[in-house]
């Protein structure tokens, strides 16, 4: 349930965005919202086009194949700021980039960060699955598989960054990385479609996943 004042959250809904356009976006908010106190925070809910991501922790050896080949593949590959290791992103997968000043989530990044996860949480739940976290690990996880990973970055305490979560997954991209470097024999990866048996509208699920960070932190969206 809203706060009888609940904050304001711009929201921009869109496809087919590559990942620099994204990153480009998050960076000029970041700086809108240190600039203007009176600006609202943004949530981006973005299709990308394909590209793999290696965090600030992300290991060499987690990547199965060049970044060379990778281009070849028509893949891009990027270093980024958000924390952890290697992902993939693209289409079937919805990436919601919050741009918000940690004031407005609590303060405090840990517990931003379970939030986060609580958001696909309310998303699965709507759905009737049921996700949860695994101790020591960061993401939602349905049984031993993962439908979503959650990764920031912080600057001048603005959080950015933030959440992939799968609708549908194609196997393929992930077998060119230790995803999230996490071993096959510890968990693999999953979708909404896989979870439910039922296909599912993109656009309707990304709205979906906006309107549950909204109730998740208590934002009024724009």
């Amino acid at each position: 349930m809203l706060s009888d004042n609940p904050k304001p959250l711009l929201i921009h809904v869109q496809r087919g965005v590559p990942y620099d356009t994204a990153e480009r976006w998050q960076r000029e908010t970041v700086d809108r919202l240190a600039a203007n106190p009176d600006e609202p925070d943004r949530l981006f809910v973005l299709e990308l086009q394909p590209v793999v991501t290696a965090g600030r922790r992300a290991k060499t050896e987690n990547l199965l194949v060049s970044p060379e080949e990778l281009e070849r593949r028509g893949v891009a590959f990027r270093r980024v700021a958000r924390g952890g290791d290697v992902t993939w992103h693209g289409p079937g997968q919805w990436t919601l980039y919050p741009v918000v000043r940690l004031r407005h989530a609590g303060g405090d990044l840990r517990r931003y960060l379970r939030e986060l996860e609580g958001v696909v949480i309310r998303w699965l739940a709507g759905h009737g699955v049921l996700g949860g976290r695994r101790e020591g690990l960061t993401g939602v996880w349905v049984g031993g598989r993962k439908v979503a990973a959650v990764g920031v970055a912080v600057t001048r305490w603005i959080a950015w960054h933030g959440i992939a979560a799968n609708v549908r997954v194609d196997p393929e991209p992930w077998r060119w990385m230790v995803p999230c470097g996490i071993p096959a024999g510890v968990g693999g990866v999953t979708g909404l479609e896989a979870l439910t048996g039922r296909a599912c509208d993109m656009d309707a699920e990304g709205l979906g996943l906006a309107r549950c960070f909204s109730e998740e932190f208590e934002f009024r969206p724009t």
